[in-house]
């Protein structure tokens, strides 16, 4: 007896035989002779009293299975090139013919082929894709261990059945912590002075705050961005406005980097590359939306200020102070940035030294002449080598152990100042701005695209050149 992930039901296999019997026996106890013992609710009766029914009832339970696997490690943020590779692993371990996997952003469907009949099951993704990390290395670690295992179907069900029931969500400390050490970091990232990172703190305990509590009573998660993000800006603007600090539009701007989807960007042009489009575009897409409601919660409010917030005055600090405020600024960003996706524990030196290395490389590219672009390129690509062995032993992507190291680089600086021309536009005749100001802000475009383009290639070329099978991004 197992449970079907599409119809919500429960299916039971016997024979004929049985089934008579259990008839007659729920005939003189008065018990439905369609309920599964196993799961304790009525079920679908597969008779499978000939070889042809014992086999439809298998290849049933299978393409469930399938679809189980696909389902789990799509809502927790594993890129599509890595699902159809776990499940044509489990497809060889179990003997299949042939398993053929349609992923759309939307959904995911399974075809099992074998002995001249068809079976497909399609399943739709909840709502929101989230990356948690620990369930993807417990996922992984139940692939690898399969050869010479001799796990039945039944029993590879009940171990990811095990893995779906045992995902809870952080407590409200830990991801009010967690967020406001990763807006911090992305603060002084982007060279905000003290009063501005106070300020940033403290909104970001909000924001992380009204996330989860929002998150808890199931509000929709465009809505629950846009309204945290919308109280977190009116928040860090009241602060901001009542201190001397010489970088406002930071401030603004960096309790709200941490909701930036980099992880969606990062996945979605790995799939791109690797041909899997209507998922990558899906994932641009989210991102898209996002982040235009990140700037729709900050251009609404800024407006709102009598406050001038364009008069951002940036610092330069000296090469020492930048290699040590930055590495350690962008370690802790990485780090509260891991655990908010679930990194189990023995990862999380990795990931504060990972994020720490990535920033460093950069600082010092630049400092060496280098274009901010390629800094970033170099970057990338070295921790991503790293992640390499680091990858194998823990049993996870490459990809994500590298992706969450580089998030910290995302082009803050740049958003923060393509913000300021979008709020000069809005808020002043079109006429009035010079010339310079649509070159600057091409400029800050196309800046940010370069940055983008970095990270995706620094972490895709090392990862395919390098790792065993570039199927398992």
């Amino acid at each position: 007896c197992w449970r079907d992930d599409v119809t919500e039901t429960c299916v039971l296999a016997e024979s004929a035989i049985i089934h008579r019997l259990r008839g007659i026996w729920a005939g003189v106890f008065n018990f439905p002779d369609d309920t599964c013992g196993n799961l304790g609710e009525r079920a679908t009766v597969v008779m499978d009293g000939t070889p042809a029914e014992r086999g439809q009832a298998e290849g049933m339970a299978r393409v469930g299975l399938y679809l189980l696997l696909g389902r789990l490690m799509f809502q927790n943020g594993a890129s599509a090139p890595r699902i159809v590779d776990t499940l044509l692993r489990l497809k060889d371990f179990l003997g299949d013919e042939a398993v053929n996997v349609m992923l759309t952003y939307e959904a995911i469907g399974i075809t099992r082929e074998a002995d001249g009949e068809v079976l497909t099951k399609i399943g739709r993704r909840r709502q929101g894709i989230v990356v948690n990390i620990g369930t993807l290395s417990q996922i992984e670690e139940i692939i690898d261990r399969l050869p010479g295992s001799g796990l039945t179907v039944t029993e590879i069900r009940r171990r990811l059945e095990e893995i779906a029931a045992g995902e809870k969500p952080l407590t409200t400390p830990v991801t009010v912590a967690c967020f406001a050490v990763a807006a911090a970091g992305f603060a002084v990232l982007n060279n905000a002075d003290w009063w501005a990172t106070g300020a940033v703190t403290v909104a970001a305990l909000v924001i992380g705050w009204l996330r989860h509590f929002l998150a808890a009573h199931r509000v929709f998660t465009h809505l629950a961005l846009l309204l945290a993000a919308f109280i977190g800006t009116l928040l860090v603007g009241l602060v901001i406005d009542f201190v001397p600090t010489r970088t406002p539009l930071v401030g603004m701007v960096a309790a709200l980097l941490p909701l930036v989807p980099g992880a969606a960007i990062i996945t979605g042009g790995v799939e791109l590359f690797c041909n899997y489009n209507s998922v990558g575009v899906g994932r641009w897409s989210y991102a898209a939306v996002v982040i235009a409601l990140l700037v729709t919660s900050l251009v609404v409010p800024m407006l709102a200020f009598p406050r001038e917030f364009q008069d951002m005055a940036v610092v330069a600090p000296s090469g020492t102070v930048l290699l040590i405020n930055y590495g350690l600024a962008s370690g802790l960003a990485a780090l509260a940035l891991a655990i908010l996706m679930r990194a189990p524990r023995r990862l999380w030196l990795w990931f504060f030294f990972g994020g720490l290395l990535a920033r460093e490389i950069r600082t010092a590219a630049m400092l060496a002449g280098l274009s901010l672009s390629l800094s970033t390129f170099a970057g990338a690509a070295l921790v991503a080598v790293a992640a390499l062995p680091v990858a194998r032993r823990h049993r996870l992507p490459a990809t994500i152990l590298a992706m969450v190291c580089v998030l910290p680089m995302i082009p803050g600086y740049f958003i923060i100042n393509g913000i300021d021309n979008i709020t000069a536009f809005i808020s002043g005749p079109t006429r009035s701005l010079p010339y310079g100001f649509w070159v600057e802000t091409l400029h800050y475009i196309l800046q940010a695209g370069g940055i983008i383009t970095g990270l995706m290639a620094g972490i895709l070329l090392p990862v395919m050149t390098l790792s065993r099978s570039w199927r398992r991004l």
